[in-house]
């Protein structure tokens, strides 16, 4: 009787008055949202990174860990500093970022 009682209160629609009400959070929603979508872009970024700038096999987990966070801080600051992020400056950041750390393109 408790699991229909939990996957009712999990369907029931939320109540817009009290979320109207509520005008603080749902801020606070929007501006999780962008944050959510800023890292989404980072982690596509970061993935779109390594598949033109493949890490090298010869290098050890330690030196590719510490690559991998390296590049993942550098794109985190250019999606949140970049005011435009278009293809012409995402490719020269993608350049100087590959030279920083040593890797080449396919």
């Amino acid at each position: 009787m408790s699991i229909n009682a939990i996957a009712a209160l999990s369907l029931r629609k939320p109540d817009h008055n009290r979320n109207n009400a509520n005008l603080s959070s749902n801020a606070s929603e929007a501006g999780s949202r962008f944050g959510n979508k800023r890292s989404n872009m980072k982690e596509i970024l970061v993935r779109n990174f390594f598949r033109k700038y493949p890490l090298d096999r010869t290098i050890n987990d330690t030196q590719q860990l510490k690559i991998e966070r390296f590049v993942a801080s550098e794109m985190d600051n250019f999606v949140s500093t970049a005011k435009a992020i278009d293809s012409k400056n995402l490719h020269q950041f993608e350049m100087k970022l590959a030279q920083d750390v040593k890797l080449n393109k396919v």
